[in-house]
């Protein structure tokens, strides 16, 4: 196995694609160390967008320390590769509006509003040839 993981300390919280003992497993032997929570050691945190919505302790304290709240693929991504992958690709949250635009809304440009049309009053012919001076002779 690679060490695609190491020196990272990475805690799991929620339901993944596959269980904690087989991630625990599959992070030891590609370099990396398991946390049972957010601590200090801890690097990153993979988790779900569930766990997110849902606030847990974990979350919270994550957000608060400012650790990598990232998604499972993170992790797939960098073993399957045999590299440690960029984060911001696998970031959570809100941060992840923050940081990928592929995530954030696309704005459709704003729809003028037609402008508004004043009729103009134009005098009638027989107005005209009223008001209009005669010629002197």
């Amino acid at each position: 196995m690679s060490k695609s993981l190491a020196g990272l300390s990475i805690c799991i919280s929620g339901k993944l694609s596959m269980g904690r003992s087989d991630w625990q497993k599959k992070i030891i032997l590609n370099g990396g160390a398991v946390e049972n929570g957010v601590t200090k050691k801890c690097t990153h945190l993979i988790t779900t967008e569930d766990e997110i919505d849902s606030g847990t302790a974990k979350v919270a304290k994550a957000q608060a320390s400012g650790i990598p709240i990232l998604s499972e693929d993170f992790l797939l991504d960098s073993i399957s590769k045999k590299k440690l992958q960029p984060e911001k690709k696998y970031v959570l949250g809100e941060e992840a509006s923050k940081k990928s635009p592929k995530t954030s809304p696309k704005k459709s440009p704003a729809k003028k509003a037609p402008a508004k049309t004043t009729p103009v009053k134009r005098p009638k012919a027989t107005e005209t040839a009223a008001k209009s001076p005669k010629k002197s002779k």
